[in-house]
């Protein structure tokens, strides 16, 4: 049985078509699509203030700072530019939470996987990510540290 599921993107690029054929073909099949993105799309994630309730504001800094200090031995840089992102993993915890999405997919690898997965532990959803080519072989090795 289909239920609400939230995909976050990096961005739309119109080369992903592939992402694109997948997201068609699941909302044909029944499934409740809210696509998100973190910088250019229609739906972006606008930094917002405290989450409603309280307690779920307080359960995202809790995720967020263990998140963010796990991180922190293994790159600094990664870890700095996951603090530049929290606000958008506060906004996605909100829209989880507001349109009941049981599941949360990233696609791609590195900081749209870090934002869904702070997001989702604060929502209290599962979340997958989608590792592409992209992600895999093309970084350079000092982002690899970062996943």
């Amino acid at each position: 049985m289909p239920f609400p599921v939230t995909v976050l993107l990096d961005r739309d690029a119109p080369s992903e078509t592939f992402i694109r054929r997948e997201i068609d073909l699941l909302r044909q099949r029944g499934w409740e699509l809210h696509v998100r993105y973190l910088t250019q799309g229609p739906h972006p994630l606008r930094p917002l203030g405290l989450l409603r309730p309280l307690q779920h504001h307080l359960r995202f800094m809790r995720v967020a700072l263990r998140r963010t200090l796990a991180m922190l031995p293994r790159s600094p840089l990664c870890a700095l530019r996951m603090l530049k992102r929290l606000p958008q993993a506060a906004a996605l915890a909100r829209d989880i939470a507001d349109t009941r999405s049981r599941l949360v997919w990233a696609q791609f690898a590195g900081i749209t996987a870090d934002i869904a997965g702070i997001a989702a532990e604060t929502a209290g959803a599962p979340w997958v990510c989608s590792a592409h080519a992209r992600g895999v072989f093309t970084p350079p090795p000092r982002v690899l540290a970062c996943r």
